[in-house]
């Protein structure tokens, strides 16, 4: 729930489903949540959670996760995010998320990683913290950037890039690195100015 509240305002539609009547009286107020009869996967599709750019799927219990995370994989949603706190060795189901494309993540190894981050970085807080700052990751689906150095990029004077994320490997960018099609820009800046920012990038052409 604090997420769903704490999301840079006008980037996402936030739909929040669950099956729990006392924690949709609680939450209903708060943001769109809908409540289901049952977490059926027919109910589910009907309702619509399939249909969405991502799916988050955070449930304590992660054999719940793996399987709504393979019900959404059949759905094809482009990305799929999920908790996993069990990592059993006798278990296979955590790796088979990873090797299936889902992205998983647990409590403590987030918390390590951003704890990790403050020692090196100290200004990572403050850039979480900050109401008009943030980090972001868009991916380049538009044509029209390929190729473009990043010095070149029109919006470049608004934002940082740390990162690129292509291929599977991270690159540390300069200003004559060139932009590839399919591209993860990861960067910090205005949280106002991201939205233009993901449009012009992320549109297919």
């Amino acid at each position: 729930m604090p997420i769903a509240q704490q999301l840079s305002k006008g980037l996402y539609e936030i739909t929040m489903f669950t099956d729990d009547p006392a924690k949709y009286s609680t939450y209903n107020s708060e943001v769109n949540v809908k409540l289901m009869p049952s977490f059926s996967q027919g109910a589910l599709h009907e309702a619509g959670a399939f249909d969405s750019d991502i799916v988050m799927l955070a449930y304590f219990d992660h054999d719940k996760n793996f399987e709504l995370a393979q019900w959404a994989l059949a759905e094809k949603v482009p990305r799929i995010i999920a908790r996993f706190e069990s990592k059993n060795v006798a278990s296979t189901r955590y790796d088979e998320l990873r090797d299936q494309g889902v992205e998983v993540y647990n409590t403590i190894d987030a918390s390590i990683s951003l704890l990790r981050s403050l020692i090196e970085t100290p200004s990572t807080l403050k850039i979480l913290d900050d109401t008009q700052a943030g980090i972001f990751e868009i991916t380049v689906n538009n044509r029209k950037f390929t190729g473009m150095e990043v010095k070149s990029l029109p919006f470049v004077n608004e934002i940082t890039i740390s990162q690129i994320y292509r291929d599977k490997e991270f690159i540390a960018p300069h200003g004559d690195t060139q932009i590839h099609l399919g591209d993860h820009i990861i960067f910090s800046g205005d949280k106002t100015a991201v939205a233009d920012i993901r449009q012009q990038l992320e549109k297919k052409n």
